[in-house]
């Protein structure tokens, strides 16, 4: 976990994880930006699997383990469905967008990723999917430093040199919408 030089108490919640669990490491940086702090977390990550995530967002008490259950060999990347939360209770308040076909996978060979690209909503962001680790090290895929939307950019590069690609339609992530000190609300900063 990459902590990007915060000023609130994510140190200690991490830490909390860290103290749970041995494959937990907690990683420091001076607020160098999201894209260097993935790009840290990408180089010191040992797993099979690859997860980001914002520290004010919330994950469904089973979306690690929904997530997992459809990862298979020739599976690059598994897409969750998203809600967006209002505040500390995290009412869902709407699902985001999402490829809504039953529980598919998508090869690239046969040219329906492109096509499900152009004609179904898919938010292109980082987070909410699960990413084979050796995938993203044998494409060097890293995220773009001093570009803005730097997420959507790196998500299509990983979908589209994805061998395939499965899209769940089960809510796996909440994005909490209300936290000004987000990376989203504070577009200004790095």
């Amino acid at each position: 976990m990459v902590d990007d030089g915060s000023k609130d108490n994510v140190s200690g919640e991490i830490n909390i994880w860290v103290k749970k669990d041995s494959r937990f490491k907690y990683i420091y940086q001076d607020n160098e930006g999201v894209s260097s702090a993935r790009n840290k977390g990408l180089d010191h990550a040992t797993g099979d699997y690859i997860l980001f995530f914002d520290p004010d967002d919330l994950f469904s008490t089973n979306a690690l383990e929904n997530l997992i259950s459809l990862a298979k060999d020739d599976i690059d990347i598994i897409i969750g469905k998203n809600a967006i939360t209002n505040g500390q209770n995290y009412d869902i308040v709407e699902y985001l967008v999402h490829y809504s076909k039953p529980l598919q996978k998508v090869s690239n060979q046969d040219k329906n990723l492109i096509k499900i690209v152009v004609e179904e909503p898919i938010i292109c962001v980082a987070w909410n999917k699960l990413y084979r680790r050796d995938f993203l090290k044998t494409h060097n895929l890293k995220f773009k430093k001093g570009v803005l939307h730097e997420d959507e950019l790196w998500f299509f590069e990983t979908l589209f040199k994805a061998n395939a690609v499965i899209f769940n339609n089960e809510p796996t992530y909440f994005y909490n919408v209300t936290n000004l000190n987000s990376v989203i609300n504070n577009m200004g900063l790095k």
